[in-house]
């Protein structure tokens, strides 16, 4: 789009940086279920919380984020489409 000289005309929405938030959530709960390589499990371990959740945890946040990244993503195509079908 920046090469057709129309780089402002769709702008980022606030669906795709909640999609980042679950993203980096996601692999943050799932690098903390690494064995013995992050203190965080240790502390969770304390609260009386067990490894399997933390991971069904991040697998969930891992899901909701594909799912919004196809809709944050069709909302972008379609946003973009008539500037990239359009003849130069």
């Amino acid at each position: 789009m920046a090469s057709r000289g129309v780089r402002n005309i769709v702008e980022v929405g606030a669906l795709g940086k909640i999609k980042t938030l679950f993203q980096m959530t996601a692999t943050a709960l799932l690098l903390a279920v690494v064995p013995d390589k992050i203190q965080l499990i240790d502390m969770c371990m304390r609260l009386g919380v067990s490894k399997v959740s933390i991971f069904t945890s991040g697998m969930v946040m891992l899901y909701v984020s594909l799912l919004l990244t196809i809709y944050s993503g069709g909302q972008y195509l379609s946003a973009a489409w008539p500037v990239l079908t359009r003849k130069s």
